[in-house]
């Protein structure tokens, strides 16, 4: 059957759910972290900018507790975005960081290699602490390192337990595409929330408490195109009492150079040098910049 609209699908297995051992409030903090997921990535599109995407619990059912949501503003999605990429950039990634988190088992993932282009996407090769690889979106990678949806994460995996609900299949279905991830009770675990907090991509720059910063040679080492505001990710090559090792969230002065400094990203082999104004965090290293400029590091000659 031909499906007129995306479907979510979550259905959640155990003992439990039979003989009513597993609480109300935990099954709707699985609902209510799904739709905050949903939420948090639709606010970072500029297409769907202001628009509230609403879900309707269409069926649930005893036992196994399984839960089908649609989505009900349809028309519009179809209209900004096309309704095959939403299902795979919205309804889809909530899944893929859900796979991703059980693949890092809570641990950091490297990226190896440079990112590529294929069929339209940037991808990029990802190993685990096995040493396992996978292939992932660019985009979904760096989800994935902001812990962008680790709370919500939480709120759906936080219902599993040894003997009461023992694991869970999340996906999403549209005409011939279908997609899910499995999650056992013992990958809970993987899910635990880490007490550095995440850096809020949402939140404004505050020049309150920013400072002007020296010169940076370095690399913009990624492009987010779903971050509204801050779209960078710097890698400083020099200054690590300053800047330390990690890479620094950027926002721009001045949003019509975006599309240069995406283009200098990519054909620019060497490293560059950032100029603008920095926000310290309480280890005193920096954590985000505004760049007011952007140029070439051009290395001095001994022979000029």
């Amino acid at each position: 059957m031909k499906e007129e609209y995306p479907i979510c699908f979550l259905k959640y297995e155990g003992p439990g759910l039979t003989t009513g051992a597993v609480s109300a409030s935990k099954l709707g903090n699985v609902l209510i972290g799904v739709d905050n997921a949903l939420q948090k990535l639709i606010r970072r599109d500029e297409k769907l900018k202001g628009i509230k995407i609403n879900l309707e619990v269409e069926e649930a059912r005893r036992g196994s507790f399984e839960v089908i949501l649609t989505i009900i503003t349809v028309a519009y999605i179809a209209e900004k975005l096309g309704i095959l990429e939403f299902t795979k950039n919205f309804i889809g990634e909530i899944g893929t960081q859900l796979a991703l988190k059980i693949f890092s088992k809570n641990k950091k993932l490297e990226k190896s290699g440079r990112p590529i282009i294929e069929n339209g996407r940037m991808v990029v090769n990802i190993i685990n602490i096995n040493g396992e690889t996978k292939e992932i979106n660019l985009e979904s990678f760096h989800n994935f390192e902001e812990r962008l949806l680790d709370k919500e994460l939480r709120s759906i995996t936080d219902i599993l337990e040894k003997d009461k609900v023992e694991s869970f299949r999340y996906g999403y279905r549209y005409e011939a595409l279908k997609e899910e991830v499995y999650v056992s009770h013992k990958d809970k675990e993987y899910f635990e929330i880490s007490e550095a907090p995440p850096i809020d991509l949402e939140e404004d720059f505050d020049e309150n408490i920013a400072e002007d910063i020296p010169p940076i040679k370095g690399k913009l080492v990624s492009y987010q195109a779903l971050a509204t505001k801050y779209p960078f990710q710097f890698q400083p090559r020099e200054k690590q009492e300053l800047y330390g090792k990690r890479f620094i969230t950027c926002i721009l002065s001045d949003e019509s150079k975006r599309d240069d400094y995406i283009e200098l990203m990519k054909s620019h082999v060497g490293d560059l040098v950032i100029h603008g104004r920095g926000i310290k965090d309480k280890s005193g290293l920096y954590r985000k910049i505004k760049i007011t400029s952007i140029e070439k590091y051009e290395q001095l000659s001994l022979f000029e």
